[in-house]
């Protein structure tokens, strides 16, 4: 414990303490069906309560008919949501974990293999998907800023912790806050205050349904890293405009790049390149500037960095969603001071982002139980003892 005084305090984020500082951020997992979280789903993240992770966000939830990005997105537009946000509270809860929903919506970023048409400010298609959206009317703004509100109640009806609305790496939000994919010349564009006008809808919206002291964060990319996003000046001007002209979110969830490009795209799971905690020090310029907590994430797959980042004052909590993919019971094991046993993430996307993005299950090459709680997670001592011997175990030839 005194190796990680930092990583292994408490955290109180809006009326929720969270007992350590350790966070899985929203990942799509693929362990849908039909729009909704299957049973796998609910076991994989209770495998990581069980490790000792601080919070839990669940991947993307989304908030209209329009924000299902991909097939195997979660749909949180009817209350038919509401018993699986329940059970997913009674399979973290007990082990003292906190979990959030994310409230999602793409904006242009849609997979072509989603049956969603992509819409936005503006009818500017990125270099990735090359689809032109359809600009959005007044009408359909205003039904999305309703949908981020009842999705919200939803969330807190089902007996989760707080919610997070996510408009990094170039999703909906943030392409109504460039100029240079809002060209917009009605109250939704133009001038700054405008362009931060749907946002601030948001959290009106949200906050008339969980009320003021429900945990409500903002997810987002200080870099897009692409010509038609945010650079990170801007991001700081936003981060500041929020908190001291909106106010209502409750921390700032950092992380980089944007969905845009491939080369931008790769900093939305950085691979083994990339340093670690490759944003903590934009995170620790965010977190001088404004009076709310700052989450960061990227490539934090060791609890000695971790502890780091914390003990620098460039965060309040950091995310370490790939090493415990790696290893759900990395927590327990830093703190009980078993460093020997963690398996360390080495950022080689194979079987975490790379299934994902073949529309398979989410796995690990150096953990084959993850993705696969349902059979694995559990092992059931034997009935009958035995004397075995292990003969070759090498790679087959």
């Amino acid at each position: 414990m005194s190796q990680f005084q930092h990583l292994f305090a408490p955290k109180q984020i809006g009326n929720v303490w969270i007992k350590n500082r350790i966070l899985s951020t929203g990942h799509m997992t693929t362990f849908v069906e039909d729009n909704l979280p299957t049973e796998q789903f609910i076991l994989y993240h209770k495998e990581r309560a069980k490790g000792g992770a601080g919070l839990i966000i669940i991947e993307a939830n989304a908030v209209h008919a329009s924000a299902l990005m991909t097939p195997k997105t979660i749909a949180a537009t009817t209350d038919k949501i509401i018993p699986y946000y329940q059970r997913l509270a009674a399979a973290v809860h007990p082990f003292g974990t906190r979990m959030f929903a994310q409230l999602f919506h793409p904006g242009r970023e849609v997979s072509p293999s989603s049956t969603a048409i992509p819409v936005a400010p503006s009818a500017v298609p990125s270099d990735r998907f090359r689809i032109m959206p359809r600009e959005l009317d007044v009408k359909e703004i205003r039904e999305i800023v309703q949908g981020y509100g009842e999705t919200a109640r939803r969330v807190r009806q089902g007996g989760l912790d707080g919610v997070e609305i996510v408009s990094s790496h170039g999703y909906l939000i943030s392409q109504f806050w460039s100029p240079r994919t809002n060209l917009r010349n009605d109250e939704y564009g133009g001038p700054f205050e405008n362009r931060m006008r749907f946002f601030r809808e948001i959290v009106l919206s949200v906050r008339s349904q969980v009320g003021s002291d429900f945990p409500v964060g903002l997810r987002l990319s200080v870099d897009d890293f692409v010509k038609e996003g945010l650079t990170f000046d801007e991001v700081l001007e936003i981060l500041i405009h929020i908190d001291r002209q909106i106010g209502g979110i409750s921390y700032f969830n950092l992380i980089g790049g944007g969905s845009a490009t491939y080369a931008s795209a790769v900093f939305i799971v950085p691979p083994a390149p990339i340093p670690p905690a490759h944003f903590a020090s934009h995170a620790g310029i965010i977190r001088e500037a404004v009076s709310v907590p700052i989450f960061v994430a990227s490539r934090i797959n060791d609890p000695a960095i971790a502890e780091k980042v914390l003990a620098n004052g460039q965060a309040d909590m950091v995310g370490m969603t790939r090493a415990m993919i790696c290893d759900p019971h990395m927590p327990n094991k830093a703190l009980r001071g078993e460093l020997n046993r963690i398996r360390l993430c080495i950022a080689c996307n194979q079987a975490c982002i790379g299934h994902m993005q073949n529309d398979e299950p989410i796995s690990c090459i150096q953990n084959p139980v993850t993705g696969r709680e349902s059979s694995y997670a559990e092992m059931l001592r034997a009935k009958l003892r035995k004397r075995i011997v292990i003969v070759g175990g090498g790679p087959r030839v």
